[in-house]
């Protein structure tokens, strides 16, 4: 029987690529003295796994870097990064003044928008009348004051019996006091309803929940005439019927208007009225009710009834105190003492025929003093402001408006009528040109000043408004722009004017490599030391004529290191490097390589105002570092410029550019000693490595070798030949490979080329397989290519004396 096997001997393929070797379909070795065959090759692109740019992900993010592949000619073998790092403006931008006078910038947002509320005062208060006088009055209808029997039942003389029927009591105690002994009886129609024993000449009968009938009689147990008082004590009635008496209730209250929170100063009241709802309980029956009512404090009035109209009312206070009486007349009435006299009190201001308001509009601006340092006169000619307003208040609600500039000659007034929205309106000065000069002490004034409805100058914030309805809402706003005739200024001595300050990038190589080391697995950043990192300085100037007249001053300076900035100072960890004789050079236009985003352009080769190696300064940083810029630059007028006139007409502006703009770009290649020895989990890098417990082969037990036997007592030797032909690691001197498929079995092989010899049989015996490929970087000039690519050739000589199918074809047996 045939025997039929995958060939061991090419584990280093399988080890190296996984699934990624391209193997014939099938391949059979026949008895000869040694056969030779290209087992197969691994290509695998590690562009994702070794993705370098993300490197500077926080720099791109947080400090506005631009990150570029850098390939200078396309001809680099290993990979490197231009990084262009905005460093400051400075802001030396007259110009931006001279071109509008610093006017229309300061105005553009001279603008407001208000919202007038009308508030709706709608406010219902409800309170109880405190009735606990009718308790009592009703309540003690039983007394009696002084009564006698004879010795019969005799009727009791109640001293309010003609003025109540009967009364239910919710609590309350009945007190007899009579000399006599034995026990008293109440009575009615000669039938006993409740019985007391009179003790030490106190008969006492609890009331609660019982009913005192005006038509009662009481019994003595004495033979003899009795005389007895009777009284309640804390009588609290539930119900009670055919009540005749009279009573008056009162309650005083106060309404707060909140005038404060809404904003209100005082207000004629258009339509408004102020209501009183006396609510008698529905168990009530037989009972006329009369009320009155006495406003103070904000309102001085009385009336009778439910309704008092407030039409054309004036207020200044928001406190209204309220004194509700209610006479209430009970005629063989029915009445339940279980609930109460309620009093509504509503207080409602439907429209103002005038309400006066608290709200500023009012807005002042000076311009911009950076102006004046600049510039020491300028021509002007007719100026105007422009502007949209919108005034939905109604008709008869007009707004003025006030605007003045000394400096301008503007001192005008507009009336912008009500109604109406985004309206357009010009004030403008006279079309005379007149010089203005300029001093430090002179303001380049604007004052603008809504005058709203009511408004003096004695309460400018004012706001009195008529005709208008509660609970709407209303539109103020406005916007303005600015345009000016100017024909020319004359510039001050800017020479003295200078620009200083420090600049933190964070850009920091180690934290760079540490990085690296998590992407790979290392600890690169604790062993390299930077071989080149050249930075380059350029000063942009704007595109503006004026600007030709002017050099950087001798003293200017930019000093370049490593450390921290505190409180606006570099601390700087080493001796910075200082750049003098500034030259303005402008970042270089970019090259790309065809149909992609890496950069080919030289930038060596090109102009800038200054380079630098920084390796000496990155290679002496301390934790925590970072490269930092100081700077202190200054401008000076050429020698043979007596002074500076410009007409507006020679001005010309490109892009808005107005600072002198300072870059510096980076080359950061991945290329650097290596000053200890360093190791690489290869499997791990290019994504090959196993997980626990898998076995190499893909084997759930380990091999039985009695099965193998005679296949391979028949195999005199094999070895596997390999050729690594690309790599995205290099080093000078060589790399090693150093493979363990256990902590004793490992071979050491070189990097580039090799041969291994292998015994199939040894390796069939481990259990999972699970082998290590540690990439060995010696202390060496270590770099990572450019193309991020692993590619390798295997191919395997055996010598055999029997035909061995080493894989392929269709199985004849399980093996």
């Amino acid at each position: 029987m045939k025997k039929k096997i995958v060939f061991l001997s090419i584990f280093i393929l399988i080890l190296l690529s996984g699934c990624f070797f391209q193997l014939p379909e099938k391949v059979t070795v026949k008895s000869t003295p040694t056969y030779n065959f290209n087992v197969g090759s691994f290509s695998k692109s590690l562009s994702e796994e070794l993705d370098f740019s993300s490197l500077f992900k926080t720099l791109e993010e947080e400090h506005n870097v631009t990150v570029f592949d850098y390939n200078p000619y396309g001809q680099s073998e290993y990979q490197q990064f231009l990084l262009k790092m905005p460093i400051q403006d400075v802001p030396l931008d007259f110009n931006e003044f001279v071109a509008n006078i610093g006017l229309s910038q300061s105005l553009e947002d001279v603008s407001f928008e208000k919202v007038v509320e009308i508030p709706e005062v709608k406010l219902l208060q409800t309170e109880i009348y405190d009735i606990s006088q009718l308790h009592l009055l009703v309540g003690n209808f039983v007394a009696v004051e002084s009564g006698i029997t004879s010795n019969t039942i005799s009727d009791i003389p109640f001293e309010g019996k003609e003025f109540f029927k009967e009364i239910s009591y919710k609590s309350g105690t009945m007190y007899i006091i009579t000399p006599s002994s034995g026990f008293v009886q109440i009575l009615r129609n000669g039938q006993i309803l409740y019985e007391v024993p009179v003790m030490e000449g106190v008969a006492k009968l609890d009331i609660s929940g019982k009913t005192i009938y005006s038509d009662m009689q009481i019994c003595f147990s004495s033979d003899m005439s009795v005389s007895y008082k009777l009284f309640v004590d804390a009588p609290n009635v539930e119900q009670a019927s055919g009540i005749t008496l009279n009573a008056k209730f009162e309650k005083n209250l106060s309404i707060d208007l909140n005038f404060d929170s809404l904003g209100i100063k005082k207000c004629k009241i258009g339509e408004g009225e102020i209501k009183t709802d006396v609510k008698i309980p529905d168990s009530w029956s037989g009972v006329l009710i009369n009320n009155y009512v006495e406003l103070t404090g904000a309102l001085e009035q009385q009336f009778k009834g439910n309704e008092f109209i407030l039409d054309g009312t004036e207020l200044e206070e928001d406190d209204v105190f309220v004194k509700a009486v209610v006479d209430v007349s009970f005629a063989d009435s029915k009445i339940d003492l279980s609930n109460d006299i309620v009093l509504d009190v509503g207080f409602t201001i439907d429209s103002f025929e005038e309400i006066v308001l608290d709200l500023a509009i009012e807005e002042v601006y000076n311009f911009p003093e950076e102006f004046i340092q600049y510039v020491k006169a300028v021509y002007l000619k007719k100026s105007e402001i422009k502007g949209t307003y919108t005034n939905t208040l109604p008709e008869g609600n007009d707004i003025l408006i006030n605007a003045k500039s000394d400096f301008l000659e503007i001192d005008n007034q507009k009336k912008l009528s009500s109604n109406k929205k985004n309206e357009p309106f010009i004030i403008d000065s006279s079309d005379e040109e007149r010089r203005k000069q300029l001093a430090e002490s002179q303001k380049l004034d604007f004052l603008f000043k809504v005058m709203l409805p009511g408004a003096t100058q004695e309460n400018p914030n004012l706001l009195c408004i008529k005709n208008v309805t509660s609970g709407t809402t209303y539109e103020l706003g406005m916007t303005l722009s600015f345009d000016l005739e100017w024909t020319k200024i004359v510039l001050n001595n800017i020479e003295s004017e200078r620009e200083k300050g420090v600049v933190a990038t964070d850009f920091s190589i180690s934290s760079i490599f540490e990085e690296l080391d998590k992407k790979i697995g290392t600890s690169l950043s604790s062993k390299i030391e930077i071989d080149s990192l050249p930075l380059y300085l350029y000063v942009e100037k704007p595109s503006v004529p004026i600007f030709d007249k002017f050099s950087f001053a001798d003293d200017s300076f930019i000093k370049i290191g490593n450390g921290t900035v505190v409180d606006d100072v570099v601390n700087f960890t080493s001796s910075p490097k200082e750049i003098t004789e500034l030259q303005l050079v402008s970042f270089p236009k970019l090259e790309y390589e065809e149909n992609s985003n890496v950069v080919i352009s030289d930038i060596s080769k090109k102009d800038c105002s200054k380079s630098i190696e920084l390796k000496d300064i990155i290679n002496e940083s301390e934790s925590g570092d970072t490269l930092c810029f100081q700077y202190d630059i200054g401008l000076a007028l050429e020698s043979d410029v007596g002074g500076v006139e410009i007409y507006k007409d020679d001005l010309v502006f490109e892009d808005n550019e107005t600072s002198i703009s300072i870059y510096v770009a980076v080359v950061v290649p991945l290329k650097f000693n290596l000053l200890e020895d360093e190791e690489i989990d290869l499997l791990k890098v290019i994504d090959c490595e196993l997980e626990d417990g898998k076995d190499l082969f893909g084997r759930e037990e380990a091999t039985q070798n009695e099965t193998l036997e005679t296949v391979l007592e028949n195999i005199r030797s094999t070895s596997l030949k390999y050729e690594v032909l690309k790599s995205p690691f290099y080093a000078e001197p060589s790399m090693n490979l150093n493979v363990a498929f256990t902590p004793e079995n490992k071979i050491d092989i070189g990097f580039e080329s090799g041969e291994i010899s292998v015994d199939p049989a040894e390796l069939l015996n481990v259990y999972p397989l699970q082998p290590k490929v540690i990439l060995s970087i010696p202390k060496s000039t270590f770099y990572l290519s450019r193309e991020c690519f692993f590619e390798a050739k295997v191919s395997l000589q055996i010598d055999a004396d029997i035909e061995i199918e080493l894989f392929g074809g269709q199985d004849e047996e399980n093996n």
